[in-house]
């Protein structure tokens, strides 16, 4: 079966991969993370998801009072170019204990920038991961042999 459609047991799934979806009671085709590793658990981070969501509409309406700020000083190249300045930095932290980068060493989801710490069965290393489908956290991942 493909990603994403709902499965017993690795098998069933093209990936190999089939994993338990904690919070909502059934189990699902997940794709591979890198090489041979699957998210065993996967669970919801809605806390990290408003927390994103808040952000982004401050970030929207602090762009729309900076763009009405330089049209009242008559400045319309910044206005016209939208009155921010894109920046090359990452989003994320190589060291600290917060916003760390995926695949850095953590403690807990509050380390990461993407809210989801990660731990790895075998070895039970915890590692920053990416989430799965936008909403996802593979708490547990494990080697598909």
């Amino acid at each position: 079966m493909c990603d994403e459609l709902i499965c017993e047991y690795d098998g069933q799934c093209r990936s190999g991969c089939c994993s338990q979806v904690l919070t909502r009671g059934y189990s699902r085709c997940a794709s591979m993370l890198i090489g041979d590793y699957c998210p065993r658990a996967l669970d919801p981070i809605y806390e990290m998801l408003d927390a994103e969501r808040e952000m982004e509409m401050a970030r929207e309406a602090l762009g729309a009072m900076t763009k009405a700020a330089l049209a009242r000083h008559g400045d319309k190249e910044g206005v016209e170019g939208g009155g921010l300045v894109p920046t090359t930095e990452l989003p994320c932290n190589v060291f600290g204990t917060v916003d760390r980068c995926d695949g850095m060493a953590c403690e807990h989801d509050g380390n990461c920038f993407s809210g989801c710490c990660s731990v790895f069965v075998q070895g039970e290393q915890q590692r920053c991961m990416p989430l799965i489908g936008n909403d996802l956290c593979p708490i547990a991942i494990d080697v598909v042999e």
